[in-house]
This record gives structure tokens, sequence and C-alpha cells, in this order.
């Protein structure tokens, strides 16, 4: 870890350049964004506080905790819908309205994965092994594309798709002669994909 590092190096103290260049490559130029480098601080300078109480979860516990003027603002419900059977004759399951849900109003929050190339939802035939022993597909015989692409976005001019996923939203169906539910933008900031 961080402290074992700046031990055995006494290079590494945290006023010194070559320790701050070091924590700027990582936290900025890394190739690999992650979940573990979104919890770092975003400077060296509150490493030592958060070593001291006890790492990151504990830096960041207060921000966690809204008044409820806050949630009611800037807060989106969860638990709008249910998963149930629908009534209607061989539509299987889907999502239903925990409470009223008024025109324009949020259904549930839907964060998107993105897809940069279509591409790699295409299934082929398996090939006989390779010169390793291992079976591989056969590129010229491609048979289907994978479920996950009925439920993504794209564009017939490029290969990016857009994905959503979320708590049941994947259960979301609507008739299509009389929509009852639309997918927006949201225009809420979002600190990290």
């Amino acid at each position: 870890n961080f402290q074992s590092l700046r031990e055995a190096v006494p290079a590494l103290s945290t006023s010194s350049r070559l320790s701050e260049a070091l924590y700027d490559l990582i936290l900025n130029d890394f190739p690999y964004k992650s979940r573990n480098i979104y919890a770092l601080p975003t400077n060296m300078s509150q490493i030592d506080h958060i070593l001291a109480t006890g790492g990151t979860r504990n830096a960041t516990y207060n921000e966690s905790i809204r008044e409820l003027d806050w949630l009611e603002e800037h807060g989106q419900c969860m638990d709008n819908i249910k998963d149930g059977i629908s009534t209607l004759p061989h539509a299987g399951r889907g999502a239903f309205a925990n409470r009223f849900i008024p025109k324009g109003g949020l259904v549930a929050p839907l964060p998107l994965i993105h897809i940069g190339d279509r591409n790699i939802l295409t299934m082929y035939e398996a090939a006989a092994e390779n010169d390793k022993g291992k079976i591989v597909r056969n590129v010229s015989l491609p048979y289907h594309k994978q479920l996950l692409l009925n439920y993504c976005f794209g564009h017939a001019d490029t290969s990016l798709l857009l994905c959503p996923y979320g708590l049941l939203t994947a259960l979301i169906n609507h008739s299509h002669q009389q929509p009852n539910a639309k997918i927006t933008w949201s225009a809420s900031p979002m600190r990290h994909p």
C-alpha cells in the first residue's frame, strides 16, 4: 500500500514533488479508470488524514448523509417500480408502478454502459482447436448476436452502443401504439461514470 511505499522510500514523503507527481500520474494519467481510482482523494495532502481516520470510507462518510430538504430537491426514488406478472396474455414479466408517477416524472434512474464496438456482441461458430489446443471462434461463421443487444441503443452509422442497466429497468415494457414512458438524458451532474 501507499503507506508502506512511503516508509520504504523516504523520498516519497507527502511534501516531496516526486511523490506528488507519482500521485498525479496514478490519479489523472493512469490508462485504466476503476472504482479504486475514484476512491482516491483528489490531492495527496488528504492522505494522512484519511489514513488516520480509517480509510476513504470514513473520510467521505458525512458526504453520504443528507438533509430531507436536499433529498427532496436532488434525490431520485429507486423504488418507483416493482416487478410482476402482466395481466396481458403472453406478456410475461414487467415493471409496474409502486405509486402514481406523474407525466414527465422519473420512472427509474438508468445508468448506461457504453460498448465501443457492437461487433463484440456477435457470436460465432466454434472452430477446431488452434495450435495451442484451444477452441477458437470461426470469424467467417457468425450465427447470432448476444441477447444484450436487444436492450442497447445505437445507430447504424456508428459501432457505439449505450446499454442501460439499473434496478428493474430491464423489465420496463410499453405498448408501441400507446407508449407511456420515454428515455431522456438526465440534467443531473454525475461525479464519475
